[in-house]
Order: structure tokens, then C-alpha cells, then sequence
């Protein structure tokens, strides 16, 4: 299921989505810099997700 989400890059790195846009991302989130959604993944507000 698919919702509005404020996604934002950082330099020159983007969010990646799955395409069959089965992933939630809670309206207050953010989604920002090198991070892949998978399928099925929710997302909420005040946890951050990092890549290192």
C-alpha cells in the first residue's frame, strides 16, 4: 500500500522504493539519503533508520 511520504535526498543519494509500491511510510516520517524500502516494510515517525 503506497502513501504520501516526504521523502529527500542527501548529496547524491536517494530513497529507493519497491516497485510494486507494497511499503508504508507513517505521514510524519521522513525518508532521507541512501535508504531501500523492501517489500512489505512500514516506516514510522521518530525512528530513525541509518545505513552504515
Amino acid at each position: 500500500m503506497k502513501t504520501a511520504a516526504n521523502l529527500y535526498k542527501l548529496g547524491e543519494f536517494s530513497p529507493s522504493l519497491p516497485s510494486n509500491d507494497d511499503y508504508w511510510i507513517a505521514p510524519d516520517a521522513r525518508v532521507i539519503g541512501q535508504v531501500k524500502l523492501g517489500e512489505g516494510v512500514s516506516s514510522v515517525g521518530l525512528c530513525p533508520a541509518r545505513r552504515q
